[in-house]
């Protein structure tokens, strides 16, 4: 069976009540969600490809403060300076090229796909914090790694000049408390935006996927 066919048979079936959104409401069919999956999938795509310019142009910032090193060479530690903006360039240039790649890939989904394959990679992209391959998250947290390092020994050297009796520990403990508490409030805005876009059709998708496992031969047919 493919999408077309199980939009059609589907047409007329309401879904049960969803909670209230932004881009829908209760009651929808298998084209309201369609037409939902397509807009959210559409402003995914948008925002890969403004990260992918956005890390573009960090990039080639940082690749061009390397080559000033080699012609103003830093007073102190130049090959330490030239090592980190090497690695930074070539992490965000990476984490662009990784945004285009799977912005273009967003872009090609196939909306008439067979409908058991479709919900499925449907459901996948929908979940909180999805994952996105090894490919994708190993650079982010080579370079989350790397920021924390070199964030953390600027802090402690800020900390030396403005408050020169602070002991180290101390540096440190408010150092990972704001870095801790930066975290969770990004994970708080993060869950309440995928509430809100995402949660109601991840919902319906699910209840789809139940609704066709009951239609399929051998399923259950509710009798």
């Amino acid at each position: 069976m493919d999408l077309d066919e199980w939009k059609n048979r589907t047409r007329s079936v309401k879904a049960p009540a969803l909670r209230p959104t932004g881009t829908g409401g209760p009651g929808q069919t298998a084209d309201d969600l369609m037409e939902r999956i397509k807009s959210e999938d559409a402003k995914d795509a948008k925002a890969l490809r403004g990260m992918m310019i956005l890390f573009g142009i960090a990039g080639a910032f940082m690749t061009f403060l390397f080559a000033l090193t080699w012609l103003f060479p830093p007073d102190q530690d130049p090959n330490f300076h030239r090592v980190v903006l090497a690695l930074m360039g070539l992490l965000f240039l990476s984490f662009g090229a990784m945004h285009r790649a799977k912005s273009r890939e967003l872009s090609g989904t196939d909306y008439a796909s067979p409908v058991r394959s479709f919900l499925d990679d449907s459901e996948k992209r929908y979940r909180f914090f999805a994952l996105k391959g090894p490919a994708f998250m190993i650079p982010y947290l080579v370079f989350l790694v790397a920021l924390l390092g070199t964030s953390g020994v600027s802090w402690l050297n800020a900390m030396h000049r403005y408050f020169p009796a602070m002991e180290d520990s101390t540096g440190i403990l408010i150092y990972c408390a704001l870095i801790v508490v930066a975290g969770v409030i990004g994970f708080i805005l993060a869950r309440k935006d995928w509430r809100k876009r995402k949660a109601p059709i991840l919902e319906e998708l699910r209840r789809m996927k139940a609704e066709l496992t009951r239609e399929e031969p051998g399923g259950d047919s509710g009798t």
